[in-house]
């Protein structure tokens, strides 16, 4: 109300006090129930009046009604001395829950505090910058929420809840990241992350179920259909770029670019035993990638040499003789090699024996072959064809070394001439002898 309106009402008021006063002097046998009366009308007025400011004589419908008539006005709360708090408190019964105000002592911060006082147990602050901590009076930034302490378990600070639980999938909730302050034209230039629901993991396809997140880009806000889901990690666990769908712990459709593993040219890309992904190193012109004992490497490609028989010769000492035409040299480029002979020829006439063939490496046999060979019976005689054939695995050579190796044969038996003929000029889809040695 007014303040004329409040000193004609005092004015009234004492005017009452005075009559009732004089009234009392004359008679003191009313005094008794008039002080019942009047006792128990102030209580009442204590108990049930509302306080209204400015109301312009209406009713005031709360214990205290400020009216602003019009323009800006307000209730101010000061503290006169300049170094106090200043703040509302609010008790359940005779138990202080909140107290609301500026913290005097503390940069003037405006604080809500779980007490009877400012600065005790301060729930939410916001400093004259404008920022905001929650459960912090101390916030680092615009906006900190501090979580429960915690050291074997995750402090959640916050909850973006989507209240519809309608099955199917693709529905969440989300926060956007904006970057203008364009309202209409441009509503669409933000990022985001959202909560989805998918049906990409094992619960059911609805309800929440399975959850995933979202990664929201945009590339042109200009375009149609922005922003666009760029990254997925599904309610599986399984992370996609530039697929909703992740199939594998990481599915991307697109190129991929990893720069320490760039360099010059295309390079060969393996995983060493703990799952790292690096480089081959690379290797010289014309190797070739091999799987080795401590894995893939470039290698000279496995080559091979090997000498042919070129003319029609017979065996025929009885000790081991050099075989002409049949010395092969080489150079190693591993560290084994495989070796292979073979041979074949008939017997000489009239003769019942046998044929042996060796490879010497001019000091040592590395092996060989023992054939039987027969071109005679009690009737009529017969010509009989001999075949022989030697493998073995060469190990111990010294990658650049220069090596020989010979074919050496002999002959024996028990009655004719014991010759093992090897025609291969004249009977060339026949007879042969060769030595390979493959690398």
């Amino acid at each position: 109300m007014k303040q004329k309106e409040i000193s004609k009402k005092l004015y009234s008021m004492k005017i009452i006090e005075i009559s009732l006063f004089s009234l009392l002097l004359k008679k003191p046998r009313f005094m008794k129930a008039i002080l019942i009366v009047c006792c128990s009308f102030c209580a009442l007025l204590t108990m049930a009046q509302n306080v209204g400011i400015n109301t312009d004589g209406s009713t005031p419908n709360m214990m205290l009604h400020v009216k602003i008539a019009s323009g800006d006005d307000g209730i101010r709360v000061q503290n006169a001395s300049g170094a106090a708090d200043a703040f509302f408190n609010f008790q359940d019964g005779t138990t202080d829950v909140w107290s609301i105000g500026f913290d005097d002592s503390d940069a003037n911060k405006f604080k809500f505090s779980n007490a009877g006082n400012i600065g005790t147990n301060d729930m939410v602050t916001i400093q004259t910058d404008g920022w905001t901590g929650i459960r912090t009076s101390n916030p680092q930034s615009y906006f900190e929420v501090k979580g429960d302490a915690t050291a074997s378990a995750i402090s959640w600070v916050g909850i973006l809840r989507n209240p519809d639980n309608s099955g199917g999938v693709g529905h969440g909730v989300g926060l956007q990241f904006k970057g203008s302050n364009y309202t209409a034209l441009e509503l669409d230039k933000w990022a985001g992350i959202a909560g989805i629901s998918d049906n990409q993991g094992s619960g059911s396809a609805s309800w929440w179920d399975n959850v995933g997140l979202a990664f929201y880009t945009v590339e042109n806000a200009d375009a149609a259909g922005v922003p666009t889901e760029a990254v997925r990690i599904n309610s599986a666990g399984n992370v996609g770029i530039g697929t909703s769908s992740p199939a594998e712990k990481l599915h991307i459709d697109g190129n991929a670019r990893v720069n320490d593993l760039a360099g010059t040219g295309t390079r060969i890309v393996a995983t060493d035993a703990n799952g790292t992904l690096a480089n081959i190193a690379p290797g010289s012109e014309g190797q070739v990638l091999m799987q080795t004992s401590t894995g893939p490497s470039y290698q000279s490609p496995r080559n091979f040499n090997s000498v042919s028989l070129g003319s029609d010769i017979q065996i025929s000492s009885a000790t081991w003789s050099n075989v002409a035409g049949m010395s092969l040299t080489f150079t190693a480029t591993q560290t084994d090699a495989l070796l292979m002979f073979t041979g074949s020829g008939f017997a000489y006439t009239n003769s019942m024996a046998f044929v042996q063939f060796r490879v010497h490496d001019g000091s040592a046999s590395l092996g060989g072959t023992n054939t039987k060979m027969q071109s005679y019976d009690d009737v009529s005689g017969t010509i009989t064809s001999w075949s022989c054939a030697f493998t073995k695995k060469v190990t111990g050579l010294t990658i650049g070394n220069t090596y020989t190796y010979t074919i050496q044969g002999q002959v024996g038996g028990i009655t004719g001439t014991y010759n093992a003929a090897i025609f291969v000029t004249s009977n060339p889809d026949a007879h042969h002898l060769n030595l390979t040695v493959l690398q």
